[in-house]
């Protein structure tokens, strides 16, 4: 599977029900609350099936970070995008699992969670 951009990371379930995708990019000077605010809004341009579950600032290995988790109703696709901001630059952290797999979903919050630098 291709994937856009140039990743840092991929990490796929052996059994391909779930993905972890890690890019980077530049710093920016925007707080949390207005990324959130941005992220949402492209996100609900970008997907036709986007549907917003949470947003929430969150405490990861790394800092302080954003969550949104949304569902892609017409995938069957539980998401969630963890904004990372660092002195390095944004670490954006995709992680999507098929719906109702709970082990998936579980190992995906674990990695989201522990991300460090």
């Amino acid at each position: 599977m291709a994937l856009p951009g140039h990743p840092l990371a991929v990490l796929r379930q052996t059994d391909g029900n779930g993905i972890v995708v890690i890019h980077v990019e530049s710093r920016t000077s925007a707080g949390l609350s207005q990324l959130s605010n941005q992220l949402e809004a492209r996100l609900s341009q970008t997907i036709p099936d986007f549907k917003l579950v949470n947003s929430r600032t969150v405490k990861v290995q790394a800092g302080r970070a954003l969550s949104i988790s949304y569902a892609r109703t017409q995938q069957g696709t539980a998401n969630t995008l963890l904004v990372v901001p660092t002195s390095r630059g944004l670490y954006n952290l995709n992680a999507v699992v098929p719906a109702g797999q709970q082990n998936a979903a579980r190992d995906a919050a674990s990695i989201l969670s522990s991300f460090e630098l």
